[in-house]
């Protein structure tokens, strides 16, 4: 999810401790994950508390393991390459996400949980935290953000995953220069052999995506909703033969739910529990409103996905 005046735009067309992941078939997962491990890959920091939620609010409270990928830093085009997480709004959104986490559980410490995946373009080292039980872990792969029709913005090169998927583009995370030695370079090949190799690393026995079933470029949603989807289902396809055990894989509506053919189906103490999260996380996202007049007390954007989850049939 990115801000209003993005998100409006579409809704307004809707309306009129590191190791390779690489060896053997993957086993069935950890034991000191033995309700399962949930991985979700999303393209921003509130994309799962927005639209994989109160899936996502059950799996914690049933005592899953989860692993979060954040593909894009959601950085909105508001930072220079080379920055920080201290010194950037991806870096606070980051911290927005890790507060959504811990104000669903208690997490203790972040331990950092680096990883080396190894792909076709060589290794690709994805930065991840931990909590200290080890039953939440956060990974965020920082490649640009696309906007919400994929044109990107000029002060990342307007690189975006919508056009490194449908006309052969690269990226490289925003935390390096271009010119920076050793940045990875990302094609489409190279982030779908990083998704399968996490999901190996991870034991993954269900996987959760945003709208795989969208068309590339799409209206109907965020371009990287849309892209990120799709390559991750494409690479779940593929992790299917590196796998003993069963797996599963949901997809969930974004953007669309916004239009009334979706009825608002999340009430009660679920709602309340969902706009927690999501207050924990807007307050690191100098992007959110806060509107004591609206009946979720953030912009009245926000309450329609809070009151909803929808996923693809």
């Amino acid at each position: 999810m990115r801000h209003r005046s993005h998100a409006v735009a579409l809704v307004l067309f809707l309306t009129g401790a590191g190791f390779s992941a690489l060896g053997p078939t993957a086993a069935r997962a950890d034991r000191s994950c033995a309700q399962g491990t949930v991985m979700n890959i999303v393209a921003h920091q509130d994309d799962d508390i927005l639209f994989q939620s109160p899936d996502l609010l059950d799996s914690v409270r049933e005592g899953q393991c989860i692993r979060t990928v954040y593909i894009t830093a959601g950085d909105d085009g508001q930072d220079e390459r080379g920055g920080t997480a201290e010194n950037t709004y991806w870096g606070q959104r980051e911290k927005g996400a890790r507060a959504a986490y811990e104000s669903m559980t208690t997490i203790g410490r972040w331990d950092d949980a680096p990883l080396d995946i190894t792909t076709e373009n060589g290794v690709v080292p994805v930065y991840g935290i931990r909590s200290q039980d080890a039953r939440i872990g956060l990974s965020f792969l920082r490649l640009p953000d696309g906007n919400v029709s994929g044109q990107g913005y000029s002060i990342t090169d307007h690189q975006t995953l919508q056009k490194m998927m449908t006309d052969g583009g690269t990226m490289i995370p925003v935390d390096k220069k271009t010119t920076d030695e050793g940045a990875v370079t990302f094609t489409t090949s190279v982030l779908q052999e990083t998704f399968r190799g996490l999901m190996r690393a991870f034991h993954a026995d269900t996987v959760r995506l945003q709208d795989y079933t969208l068309s590339v470029p799409t209206k109907m949603d965020h371009s990287d909703h849309a892209a990120g989807a799709r390559i991750a289902k494409a690479a779940y396809d593929l992790y299917q033969d590196d796998v003993t055990y069963p797996t599963t894989v949901v997809g969930y509506r974004g953007y669309s739910v916004y239009t009334s053919d979706y009825p608002v189906n999340v009430v009660g103490d679920v709602y309340e529990a969902k706009k927690k999260v999501f207050a924990a996380y807007a307050a690191f996202d100098k992007f959110i409103d806060i509107d004591p007049q609206t009946r979720c007390t953030f912009d009245s954007l926000y309450c329609l996905f809070l009151e909803k989850q929808y996923k693809v049939q």
